[in-house]
């Protein structure tokens, strides 16, 4: 590698830096490539052989000419202190590596010479460390841990599993260190990883059912019931048959059900014949929510303020089976509010709104007021149906469209009034017929069923005044729907007693 090259990856680096986030594209419950590699001593080390020991191992991926990973090592706080206090001279319940994985560089760029290093990497540093090279098996390590950015750090259990992901100091390792599972040591012992089916849907949309499970048993595992709970409310049963190998994995598809209430208290839970650890066998939040807004009509209004990095944003609008409707793919500038209207089309469904961040940290910029944006869904009548700031690639929020206010564009919105609103049990229903006209009217809750419902009949041209009675519906948010001939009139109320 030339310099030149070096000195542009140096400034890449640094705006890593800038962002102060590390991602990384093995996830948490992802299994743990195994390799050996041979360390700049000459010690040969087999990542598997350390985790059969029962120790959590972290593993530092650094580029020489890195300067957040320079940051990071030279940090008395972070790895240095984790090897002092967890370390074989502390607790001893962890090893770290240190692998440079740049690919092109030398020993003599870790021991501090030349124009292409931050510094001397190797005095001082306790730890294992390993020098990959272009071309020979040690290069694989890093392309089975995809690494697509210095520095990427993980942090992996003695089940194989990693167990974070990040630069995370030596105080913020030691709970991810504490939770790890120890080696497998009963016959049978099997464990939920991880959630990984469907976790957004509308009142009446189905969620499809998959996790993770690992064999944490010394037998092998054969057989296993997998439930998926809504609090006590057994609502899924999977009878699995397979034949996983000890920290072996499968994600398992465990069926579909069609939701009934907003509701987000899932579970997940795995049960084997004479499991002797039943404290791995349940995932309790399961990130699921269930939404009850229904939209008046087909519009929808996304307002976004870009943060201070506008390329990594976009956003699209998707029907239940994934098909895009609306998507704004780039935004031109930072610090910018973008307001676009969508119509949705008329067919009922639960649309979902979703916000992208490519590099994964949602909106927050820099961390600061300053240079942070928002994301925020309004409904045909500006009323604010969700907003955040706050996530990492993705942030999704499901509406629906009912059969009800599919086709409700608004004919001409002056001619109706409902007031008061809020009201307590009974509201007034102003309005102009141009003509003779056939009336009624409809009150629909958020979950897109007529709960109160009056025909008029035929009305006289000319204006009217009618009462629109709620009194038998509880506290909450309504669609008031009146029909006047062909025309349709749609407008939100709120009840308050």
């Amino acid at each position: 590698m030339n310099k030149m090259f070096k000195t542009l990856l140096v400034l890449l680096c640094c705006f890593f830096l800038m962002k102060n986030e590390a991602k990384a594209q093995l996830a948490v419950g992802d299994v743990a490539p195994d390799f050996t590699l041979t360390d700049i001593n000459g010690n040969s080390h087999n990542l598997y052989a350390v985790l059969d020991s029962g120790y959590t191992v972290v593993i530092d991926f650094y580029a020489v000419w890195c300067g957040p990973c320079w940051n990071y090592h030279t940090n008395a706080n972070n790895l240095h202190k984790a090897w002092t206090d967890y370390g074989p001279g502390g607790t001893d319940q962890i090893r770290i590596f240190m692998v440079e994985g740049d690919g092109t560089s030398t020993i003599a760029e870790m021991n501090g010479t030349g124009s292409g290093t931050q510094g001397d990497w190797v005095s001082g540093t306790e730890y294992p460390m390993f020098l990959t090279a272009d071309g020979t098996p040690s290069a694989a390590v890093v392309s089975s841990y995809a690494i697509g950015f210095f520095p990427t750090i993980y942090t992996i259990c003695p089940n194989r599993l990693i167990a974070a992901q990040g630069q995370l100091s030596a105080a913020q390792l030691l709970p991810k260190i504490n939770a790890c599972p120890s080696v497998a040591t009963a016959q049978a012992d099997g464990a939920m990883v991880k959630y990984t089916g469907d976790t957004k849907t509308c009142v009446g949309g189905n969620l499809n059912f998959k996790a993770r499970v690992q064999n944490m048993g010394t037998a092998p595992m054969t057989a296993a019931t997998i439930e998926v709970f809504d609090g006590a409310n057994l609502l899924v049963t999977k009878n699995w048959s397979g034949n996983l190998a000890t920290y072996a994995v499968e994600d398992v598809v465990i069926g579909a059900y069609t939701t009934q209430t907003a509701s987000t208290n899932f579970s997940i839970k795995i049960t084997t014949t004479n499991d002797a650890n039943a404290g791995n066998n349940t995932i309790s939040n399961l990130g699921i929510a269930v939404s009850n807004v229904v939209l008046p009509n087909q519009t929808l209004r996304i307002k976004v303020k870009t943060d201070k990095y506008p390329s990594e944003s976009s956003w699209k609008v998707k029907k239940s089976n994934g098909q895009v409707v609306a998507q704004k793919t780039s935004f031109a500038a930072g610090l910018t509010v973008y307001d676009t209207l969508v119509t949705l089309p008329a067919t009922p469904d639960c649309y979902v709104v979703e916000m992208l961040d490519s590099y994964g940290d949602g909106l927050i910029g820099d961390n600061t007021a300053a240079t942070k944006g928002y994301f925020t869904v309004f409904d045909a009548y500006n009323l604010r149906l969700d907003s955040t700031v706050s996530f990492s690639t993705s942030y999704v929020k499901p509406f629906k469209l009912t059969s009800a206010t599919a086709n409700d564009a608004n004919d001409d919105v002056n001619s109706i009034s409902i007031y008061p609103n809020p009201f307590n049990s009974v509201a007034t229903l102003e309005f102009t017929a141009e003509e003779t006209s056939k009336a009624n009217w409809q009150i629909i809750d958020m979950m897109g069923r007529v709960v109160a419902t009056k025909d008029l009949g035929s009305v006289n041209a000319g204006n009217h005044s009618i009462e629109i009675d709620g009194s038998n519906l509880s506290n909450g948010n309504y669609i008031v729907k009146f029909n006047l001939g062909d025309k349709n009139f749609v407008t939100k109320v709120n009840i308050v007693k």
